[in-house]
């Protein structure tokens, strides 16, 4: 894990929306 992994707020909003995308391509919810 980087210190550098949220730079600003705004990335805050995008890196959780990847995190959860991510999490869901894990389970097979995006069904991909």
């Amino acid at each position: 894990m980087q210190v550098r992994f949220i730079p600003s707020q705004r990335m805050s909003a995008q890196g959780k929306q990847s995190e959860i995308y991510k999490k869901m391509e894990r389970n097979g919810i995006l069904g991909n």
